[in-house]
């Protein structure tokens, strides 16, 4: 990982307390899952779910024209970005209110909401379920998320889609772009025709790193991944394209602190 703080601004309060909630519900289900016979928690998403303000954060995401993900890249069978969240988070949580919710959810949930009213710690369980309902809503809000950026994958997408480069890294909103990933491709012949496939099984070519100066050009200094999940070599040779992909992203640090 080639790696530079680009300062971005640090998580609230209220953020690392829900991240650490949720982290906690993934801890819990993996311990279940080593049991014969686990327990069966309701889910908040069986209980109730906030359906008007997901659709009115839906609608308002629909409305949306640049500095979104949705605007980017389309994709089969889309969905609200708006919904998606706030179904994945209901259906992570316990139900407070159910008798088999584990003590420490609820402590830990009452303890990560205080912010909400006053530090006034909840106490009774249906007070909690519809604080998190609450929390679930202003999540599906909430549409301030950044997008990984995969210099390989535009770079194939364009080869095989037929659109320029620069017309699609124009279009990225800079502050928008929190990390970005390279990786290297196959060549495959399709009805004689040559695609190309992401499949992180050799080194980055050279016209990927030339995409790459231009997108750190355009987009800034951003901490870089080069992915190699497949056939995957010595461990030199990942050091060698670590150090190549840290040796550009030096360079654009150093010109963007002269600049």
């Amino acid at each position: 990982m080639a790696d530079r703080h680009c300062g971005r601004a640090s998580p609230t309060p209220d953020l690392i307390q829900f991240i650490l909630l949720i982290l906690s519900v993934f801890e819990w289900s993996r311990e279940e899952t080593l049991m014969t016979q686990p327990p069966y928690r309701r889910k908040l998403i069986e209980v109730a779910l906030p359906l008007d303000a997901i659709n009115a954060a839906s609608a308002r995401e629909k409305s949306i024209r640049h500095g979104h993900p949705s605007t980017l890249h389309l994709w089969w069978a889309r969905r609200p970005l708006a919904a998606c969240r706030a179904v994945i988070l209901a259906t992570l949580l316990p139900d407070p209110a159910d008798p088999a919710c584990p003590p420490e959810f609820r402590a830990r949930a009452a303890e990560a909401l205080r912010f909400r009213f006053g530090g006034r710690r909840l106490e009774e369980p249906e007070e909690l379920r519809r604080a998190l309902l609450d929390f679930v809503a202003e999540l599906a809000a909430r549409a301030d998320c950044d997008v990984l950026l995969d210099v390989n994958n535009i770079h194939v997408s364009a080869h095989n889609h037929g659109f320029a480069v620069d017309d699609y890294l124009a279009a990225i909103p800079p502050g928008r772009v929190g990390e970005l990933h390279l990786a290297g491709h196959a060549r495959v012949a399709v009805d004689g025709e040559v695609l190309l496939i992401d499949d992180h099984a050799s080194a980055v070519i050279p016209e990927v790193w030339a995409l790459y100066e231009r997108t750190l050009a355009v987009i800034g200094p951003r901490p870089t991944l080069v992915e190699w999940d497949n056939d995957i070599p010595p461990l030199a040779t990942l050091m060698a394209e670590r150090a190549a992909a840290q040796e550009r992203l030096d360079r654009r640090v150093i010109h963007a602190r002269a600049a």
